[in-house]
């Protein structure tokens, strides 16, 4: 029954977590499955700006603060945030 299986493309997923952990670097950022934590084991918080114009409104300038999610899809790698909040 075994016989008739064959080798199967190496796991994506399983591949990123491999090559965190044999990255030698200290400031990187572990991207495997979960919440994202950099090399302290805190989880990754990126700060952004984006400016917004309202239709016949003057430009408004947004900062804020979220948690950023990557999911590999058939399509690539598709992120996003979560729980956004102003940012100081």
């Amino acid at each position: 029954m075994f016989d008739a299986l064959h080798d199967q493309p190496a796991d994506k997923i399983l591949m990123l977590i491999a090559a965190y952990r044999d990255d030698p670097r200290v400031d990187k950022n572990d991207l495997g499955v979960g919440v994202y934590k950099n090399a302290k084991s805190a989880a990754i918080v990126w700060t952004w700006t984006g400016r917004i114009a309202p239709q016949g409104q003057p430009v408004q300038v947004l900062r804020g603060r979220s948690l950023v999610y990557f999911t590999l899809t058939p399509d690539g790698w598709r992120i996003s945030a979560d729980m956004w909040q102003a940012a100081p």
